[in-house]
Order: C-alpha cells, then structure tokens, then sequence
C-alpha cells in the first residue's frame, strides 16, 4: 500500500505542476487535461451541494491555467468537489461502528447481540 499511496502522490505531484504559470507543449497540455479529468471525478456531486449549503464568495482563478483544468477560483470548498462529504459519511460511519459495538458488547449475553 505504500508505494501506491506514493504512486498516487507523486502522480499528484506532476499533474498539479502543470498549474505553475509556465509555457507548455500542446502534447503535454492534452496529456495533463485528461489526467486532470481523470483526478477531478466527483462521485457525489459535492459541487452542487456545497453551493447550496454554503455562501462563499467566488473569486477569479489564480492564473489561466487553473482556469482551464477546472479550478475557477481560489476557494478550497468550492474546488474540492465531494471531499467534505466523503469526510463526514466516513465520520458518521465510525461514530455508527463504536455505537453498534458497545451496544453489542453490553448485551453479550443474548444470542441476537452476537
């Protein structure tokens, strides 16, 4: 697991470089949209959700690179997509699994808790 946590970091690393004010061939401008593409797949929708809950100010992106892989301004919230609600549901989940286990661990003695 290690070297692929290190794979998709350093995979992180070479797409997110591209952000940098610099020119860029036309071949690794096409390569670096789809990888971008690729990393931005929002599962939940959490854009849509994030608008309609939060009221944050909309700011202009930081250069035109950002603008053209989908980073239109320089809020996380708004750029994060389904992170936040990804993080809560794993929340919730942990908080439902120790509540289920003391639950069970309290009535041992029934057959049903087992």
């Amino acid at each position: 697991m290690e070297q692929l946590w290190g794979m998709i970091r350093a995979l992180q690393m070479i797409v997110l470089s591209v952000l940098i004010d610099i020119p860029i061939p036309a071949v690794c401008l096409l390569f670096f949209q789809g990888c971008i593409e690729i990393q931005n797949i929002d599962i939940m929708g959490g854009e849509e959700l994030n608008e309609k809950i939060l009221t944050l100010e909309e700011t202009d992106p930081l250069n035109q690179n950002f603008e053209m892989f989908g980073f239109g301004d320089k809020t996380f919230m708004l750029n994060s997509g389904s992170y936040f609600l990804i993080q809560l549901l794993m929340l919730v989940h942990f908080f439902i699994s120790i509540i289920m286990q003391r639950i069970c661990t309290s009535y041992r003695d029934f057959k049903l808790a087992r």
